[in-house]
């Protein structure tokens, strides 16, 4: 079983460092408390953090996904007319393609799908 006020204590601090916007990991969980990771994880209270930090990356991945749709809009805006290569379009994105895809696949499949169309109707002006 969880020591209940420690588990109250990693909650709150937990909850703070999702408003600062800082990573959560249990070793940066544990310097906070004032405890080892180790002692953390025998107490039982390595749940709660790991929670926390699924929220966290949850909510960076909808937000860089925001982003990159923001990002790709503007790319398309900036080049009406012109043939898109796929290279170009996510070299422009602040992340790989890579680490777009472990977060959104379908985010991929739809930019190559617009650029797809979008090269199809450039093509068809020229």
């Amino acid at each position: 079983m969880y020591d209940k006020a420690l588990y109250v204590n990693i909650r709150d601090i937990c909850d703070r460092l999702i408003i600062k916007d800082q990573e959560i990991k249990v070793e940066v969980v544990a310097k906070l408390v004032g405890y080892s990771a180790t002692t953390i994880r025998n107490k039982g209270c390595t749940s709660i953090i790991n929670t926390y930090r699924q929220q966290q990356q949850l909510k960076y991945g909808q937000n860089l996904i925001t982003r990159l749709q923001e990002s790709a809009n503007n790319y398309f805006t900036r080049h009406e007319g012109e043939i898109i290569q796929s290279k170009d379009l996510f070299d422009q994105f602040e992340v790989c393609r890579n680490t777009i895809r472990r977060v959104d696949p379908d985010f991929c499949k739809e930019v190559d799908q617009k650029r797809v169309n979008w090269n199809k109707q450039a093509r068809l002006h020229m």
